[in-house]
Protein backbone atom coordinates (compact mmCIF):
# COMPACT_ATOMS: atom_id res chain seq x y z
CA UNK A 1 0.00 0.00 0.00
CA UNK A 2 1.21 3.11 -0.97
CA UNK A 3 1.79 6.27 2.12
CA UNK A 4 -0.50 8.56 0.47
CA UNK A 5 -3.08 6.27 0.32
CA UNK A 6 -2.96 4.91 3.99
CA UNK A 7 -2.43 8.81 4.74
CA UNK A 8 -6.05 9.49 2.89
CA UNK A 9 -7.63 6.18 4.13
CA UNK A 10 -6.53 7.19 8.09
CA UNK A 11 -7.49 10.87 7.54
CA UNK A 12 -10.83 11.05 9.48
CA UNK A 13 -9.80 8.99 12.48
CA UNK A 14 -6.80 11.75 12.61
CA UNK A 15 -9.31 14.39 12.01
CA UNK A 16 -11.73 13.23 14.73
CA UNK A 17 -8.61 12.51 17.17
CA UNK A 18 -7.67 15.95 16.19
CA UNK A 19 -10.93 17.27 17.40
CA UNK A 20 -11.67 14.84 20.73
CA UNK A 21 -7.89 16.58 21.67
CA UNK A 22 -9.05 20.61 20.99
CA UNK A 23 -12.12 19.18 23.08
CA UNK A 24 -10.47 17.94 25.96
CA UNK A 25 -8.32 21.42 25.70
CA UNK A 26 -11.31 23.80 25.36
CA UNK A 27 -13.22 22.29 28.26
CA UNK A 28 -9.91 22.36 30.69
CA UNK A 29 -9.06 25.98 29.68
CA UNK A 30 -12.98 27.01 30.06
CA UNK A 31 -13.02 26.40 34.24
CA UNK A 32 -9.70 28.41 34.77
CA UNK A 33 -10.19 31.01 32.61
CA UNK A 34 -13.86 30.88 34.37
CA UNK A 35 -12.02 31.72 38.21
CA UNK A 36 -9.80 34.08 36.15
CA UNK A 37 -12.24 36.20 35.32
CA UNK A 38 -14.30 35.26 38.01
CA UNK A 39 -11.23 37.48 40.42
CA UNK A 40 -10.58 40.15 37.86
CA UNK A 41 -8.22 38.82 35.88
CA UNK A 42 -5.99 39.28 38.93
CA UNK A 43 -3.99 35.88 40.04
CA UNK A 44 -3.19 37.14 43.44
CA UNK A 45 -6.96 37.58 44.64
CA UNK A 46 -7.74 33.66 43.47
CA UNK A 47 -8.87 31.63 46.53
CA UNK A 48 -6.67 28.79 46.09
CA UNK A 49 -9.00 26.43 47.97
CA UNK A 50 -11.42 26.57 44.38
CA UNK A 51 -8.14 26.22 42.54
CA UNK A 52 -7.51 22.82 43.96
CA UNK A 53 -11.01 21.71 43.46
CA UNK A 54 -11.23 22.43 39.47
CA UNK A 55 -7.86 20.85 39.53
CA UNK A 56 -9.38 17.66 41.43
CA UNK A 57 -12.84 17.66 39.37
CA UNK A 58 -11.39 17.77 35.82
CA UNK A 59 -10.76 14.70 35.21
CA UNK A 60 -14.47 13.77 35.42
CA UNK A 61 -15.39 16.81 33.88
CA UNK A 62 -13.08 16.22 30.47
CA UNK A 63 -15.25 12.63 30.77
CA UNK A 64 -18.74 13.74 31.64
CA UNK A 65 -18.34 16.76 28.89
CA UNK A 66 -16.75 14.49 25.94
CA UNK A 67 -19.62 11.89 26.87
CA UNK A 68 -22.52 14.09 26.07
CA UNK A 69 -20.81 15.94 22.97
CA UNK A 70 -20.72 11.87 21.93
CA UNK A 71 -24.20 12.21 22.10
CA UNK A 72 -24.99 15.23 20.95
CA UNK A 73 -23.65 14.27 17.69
CA UNK A 74 -21.00 17.29 17.81
CA UNK A 75 -18.54 14.05 16.34
CA UNK A 76 -20.47 12.74 13.93
CA UNK A 77 -21.69 16.26 12.15
CA UNK A 78 -20.02 17.17 9.01
CA UNK A 79 -18.64 20.81 9.81
CA UNK A 80 -17.86 21.96 6.27
CA UNK A 81 -21.61 22.24 6.11
CA UNK A 82 -22.40 23.51 9.86
CA UNK A 83 -26.10 24.96 10.25
CA UNK A 84 -28.29 25.73 12.56
CA UNK A 85 -28.64 22.19 13.83
CA UNK A 86 -24.92 21.78 14.64
CA UNK A 87 -25.28 25.59 16.65
CA UNK A 88 -28.25 23.92 18.19
CA UNK A 89 -26.15 20.38 19.18
CA UNK A 90 -23.05 22.75 20.44
CA UNK A 91 -25.67 24.74 23.22
CA UNK A 92 -27.21 21.76 24.14
CA UNK A 93 -24.29 20.14 25.08
CA UNK A 94 -22.24 22.61 26.60
CA UNK A 95 -25.84 23.78 28.36
CA UNK A 96 -25.86 20.18 29.96
CA UNK A 97 -22.62 20.06 30.65
CA UNK A 98 -22.21 22.73 33.03
CA UNK A 99 -25.51 20.97 34.56
CA UNK A 100 -24.34 17.77 35.30
CA UNK A 101 -20.91 19.64 36.93
CA UNK A 102 -23.35 21.59 39.37
CA UNK A 103 -25.05 18.22 39.95
CA UNK A 104 -21.46 16.33 40.86
CA UNK A 105 -20.44 19.16 42.66
CA UNK A 106 -23.45 19.07 44.36
CA UNK A 107 -22.97 15.05 45.02
CA UNK A 108 -19.29 15.53 46.20
CA UNK A 109 -20.17 18.36 48.54
CA UNK A 110 -17.91 20.58 45.99
CA UNK A 111 -18.41 24.26 46.51
CA UNK A 112 -17.19 26.52 43.66
CA UNK A 113 -18.81 30.72 43.02
CA UNK A 114 -21.76 30.76 40.69
CA UNK A 115 -20.50 32.80 38.37
CA UNK A 116 -17.70 29.98 37.73
CA UNK A 117 -20.35 27.95 36.67
CA UNK A 118 -21.88 31.46 34.26
CA UNK A 119 -18.63 32.16 33.17
CA UNK A 120 -17.80 28.62 32.34
CA UNK A 121 -20.72 27.75 29.93
CA UNK A 122 -20.23 31.03 27.93
CA UNK A 123 -16.65 30.32 27.82
CA UNK A 124 -16.69 26.48 26.68
CA UNK A 125 -19.30 27.35 24.21
CA UNK A 126 -17.66 30.25 22.50
CA UNK A 127 -14.36 27.84 22.20
CA UNK A 128 -15.85 24.96 21.26
CA UNK A 129 -17.92 26.15 18.84
CA UNK A 130 -15.12 28.34 17.39
CA UNK A 131 -12.54 24.71 17.42
CA UNK A 132 -15.67 23.40 15.00
CA UNK A 133 -16.70 26.53 12.58
CA UNK A 134 -12.84 27.33 12.48
CA UNK A 135 -12.34 23.80 11.04
CA UNK A 136 -15.43 24.54 8.76
CA UNK A 137 -13.27 27.38 7.43
CA UNK A 138 -9.96 25.85 6.99
CA UNK A 139 -11.74 23.00 4.78
CA UNK A 140 -13.77 25.55 2.82
CA UNK A 141 -10.35 27.43 2.28
CA UNK A 142 -8.85 24.15 1.17
CA UNK A 143 -11.53 23.44 -0.50
CA UNK A 144 -11.21 26.57 -2.88
CA UNK A 145 -7.44 26.32 -3.46
CA UNK A 146 -7.42 22.63 -4.71
CA UNK A 147 -11.00 23.66 -6.94
CA UNK A 148 -9.01 26.92 -7.70
CA UNK A 149 -6.05 24.63 -9.31
CA UNK A 150 -7.70 22.02 -10.94
CA UNK A 151 -9.78 24.77 -12.79
CA UNK A 152 -6.15 26.76 -13.84
CA UNK A 153 -6.91 25.03 -17.25
CA UNK A 154 -10.53 25.01 -17.16
CA UNK A 155 -13.13 26.53 -19.60
CA UNK A 156 -13.62 30.50 -18.92
CA UNK A 157 -17.41 31.11 -18.52
CA UNK A 158 -19.88 34.20 -18.42
CA UNK A 159 -23.31 34.11 -17.35
CA UNK A 160 -26.37 35.79 -18.27
CA UNK A 161 -28.62 36.56 -15.68
CA UNK A 162 -28.30 37.77 -12.44
CA UNK A 163 -31.14 36.35 -11.18
CA UNK A 164 -32.23 32.93 -9.03
CA UNK A 165 -31.36 30.87 -11.85
CA UNK A 166 -27.90 32.64 -12.58
CA UNK A 167 -27.09 32.67 -9.02
CA UNK A 168 -27.95 28.36 -8.64
CA UNK A 169 -25.62 27.98 -11.94
CA UNK A 170 -22.62 30.24 -10.59
CA UNK A 171 -22.88 28.66 -7.33
CA UNK A 172 -22.78 24.79 -8.84
CA UNK A 173 -20.02 25.81 -10.73
CA UNK A 174 -18.09 27.20 -8.26
CA UNK A 175 -18.19 23.95 -5.93
CA UNK A 176 -18.23 21.39 -8.40
CA UNK A 177 -14.73 19.43 -8.43
CA UNK A 178 -16.06 17.53 -11.47
CA UNK A 179 -17.12 20.57 -13.80
CA UNK A 180 -13.81 21.97 -15.23
CA UNK A 181 -15.64 25.65 -16.14
CA UNK A 182 -14.51 29.12 -14.23
CA UNK A 183 -17.10 31.72 -14.10
CA UNK A 184 -15.23 34.91 -14.67
CA UNK A 185 -18.28 37.56 -15.66
CA UNK A 186 -21.86 38.05 -15.28
CA UNK A 187 -24.21 39.72 -17.38
CA UNK A 188 -26.93 41.64 -16.56
CA UNK A 189 -29.60 44.42 -17.73
CA UNK A 190 -30.55 45.71 -14.60
CA UNK A 191 -28.59 49.16 -14.04
CA UNK A 192 -28.87 48.58 -9.87
CA UNK A 193 -27.08 45.42 -10.34
CA UNK A 194 -24.02 46.34 -12.65
CA UNK A 195 -20.91 46.80 -11.02
CA UNK A 196 -21.60 44.44 -7.64
CA UNK A 197 -20.83 41.53 -7.33
CA UNK A 198 -22.48 38.02 -6.73
CA UNK A 199 -20.92 35.27 -4.64
CA UNK A 200 -17.72 36.95 -5.78
CA UNK A 201 -17.97 37.13 -8.95
CA UNK A 202 -18.51 40.77 -11.07
CA UNK A 203 -21.74 41.91 -12.82
CA UNK A 204 -19.88 43.56 -15.55
CA UNK A 205 -22.72 45.26 -17.90
CA UNK A 206 -25.86 44.95 -19.67
CA UNK A 207 -25.84 42.78 -22.83
CA UNK A 208 -24.76 45.24 -24.89
CA UNK A 209 -21.65 44.62 -22.82
CA UNK A 210 -21.32 40.93 -23.77
CA UNK A 211 -19.07 41.24 -26.73
CA UNK A 212 -16.69 43.24 -25.14
CA UNK A 213 -16.55 41.78 -21.94
CA UNK A 214 -16.41 37.81 -23.84
CA UNK A 215 -12.91 39.40 -25.45
CA UNK A 216 -11.87 40.86 -22.00
CA UNK A 217 -12.04 37.94 -20.06
CA UNK A 218 -11.28 35.72 -22.55
CA UNK A 219 -14.76 33.67 -22.79
CA UNK A 220 -14.90 30.23 -24.23
CA UNK A 221 -18.75 29.31 -22.86
CA UNK A 222 -21.46 31.39 -22.54
CA UNK A 223 -24.56 30.06 -20.01
CA UNK A 224 -28.07 31.78 -20.50
CA UNK A 225 -29.82 31.64 -17.43
CA UNK A 226 -32.82 33.89 -17.47
CA UNK A 227 -35.96 31.35 -17.78
CA UNK A 228 -38.00 34.13 -17.67
CA UNK A 229 -37.82 36.27 -20.39
CA UNK A 230 -39.42 37.16 -23.45
CA UNK A 231 -38.74 35.38 -26.79
CA UNK A 232 -37.66 38.57 -28.17
CA UNK A 233 -35.22 39.00 -25.66
CA UNK A 234 -33.82 35.79 -25.61
CA UNK A 235 -33.85 35.88 -29.44
CA UNK A 236 -31.65 39.22 -29.16
CA UNK A 237 -29.40 38.50 -26.84
CA UNK A 238 -28.74 34.72 -27.78
CA UNK A 239 -28.04 36.39 -31.38
CA UNK A 240 -25.16 38.55 -29.69
CA UNK A 241 -23.68 35.46 -28.01
CA UNK A 242 -23.10 34.24 -31.31
CA UNK A 243 -21.22 36.97 -32.45
CA UNK A 244 -18.61 36.22 -29.58
CA UNK A 245 -18.08 32.90 -31.30
CA UNK A 246 -18.67 31.20 -27.88
CA UNK A 247 -20.96 27.90 -27.42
Amino acid sequence: MKLGDYVERKAPINRLALLVFMDILVISMSGFLALYIRFDFKFQNMDMSFMETELTTLPLHILVTLVLFVLFKLYRSVWRFASATEFLNVVGACTTSIIAELIYMSVLQLRMPISYYLFGAVIQFILVLGVRFSYRFILLERSKREAYLKKADAKKVMIIGAGSAGQMILHELKHSKELKKKVCCIIDDNPHKIHKMLEGIPIVGGRDAILTMAKEYQITRIIYAIPTSSASDRKEILNICKETGCR
